[in-house]
C-alpha cells in the first residue's frame, strides 16, 4: 500500500482555521490563498486567543473584518471564547465533518465541529 496524502482545504482570501483543545490551540492561516502559518499557542482564558488571533491578523496584514475564522474542537457557540471572538471577527464559523462520514449515535449528539480535527486527521491516515 502506498502513503495517501491529505490536503489542506484552501478558502479564498484570508482565513485562520483555528482548533480549540483544553489550554492550548491550534492555528493554520492562509493569507491569497498561500499557506502563511502553523502553529499551537497556548492560552488561559479567551482573551487570550482573541489577543493571538488579532495579533496574527497585524502581523500578516490582514483585517479581523475581511478573515474567515474556521472553528472546530472543543468551543460552544455560546461560550465566552466564542462571544470574545464575535467581537473582532464578522465571518466566523465552524467546521463540519464530511458528509460521506457518518458519526456514531454517541458521536452524532455533540456537534460535528467537536470532533472535526481528529476525524479528518483520521480520514488523512487511511
Amino acid at each position: 500500500t502506498g502513503v495517501q496524502t491529505c490536503a489542506l482545504p484552501i478558502f479564498e482570501g484570508n482565513s485562520i482555521q483555528c482548533s480549540i483543545y483544553p489550554g492550548s490551540f491550534r492555528t493554520i492561516v492562509w493569507k491569497n490563498n498561500q499557506l502563511q502559518l502553523a502553529s499551537l499557542f497556548d492560552y488561559s482564558a479567551p482573551e487570550d486567543i482573541a489577543y493571538i488571533l488579532l495579533n496574527i491578523c497585524h502581523q500578516h496584514a490582514f483585517k479581523p473584518d475581511d478573515t474567515a475564522l474556521i472553528l472546530d474542537g472543543m468551543i460552544d457557540s455560546r461560550s465566552n471564547l466564542s462571544n470574545e471572538l464575535n467581537k473582532y471577527f464578522r465571518h466566523i464559523s465552524f467546521a463540519n465533518v464530511s458528509e460521506n462520514i457518518s458519526l456514531s449515535r454517541g458521536l452524532s449528539e455533540y456537534p460535528s465541529h467537536y470532533f472535526h480535527h481528529l476525524i479528518e486527521l483520521a480520514v488523512c491516515a487511511l
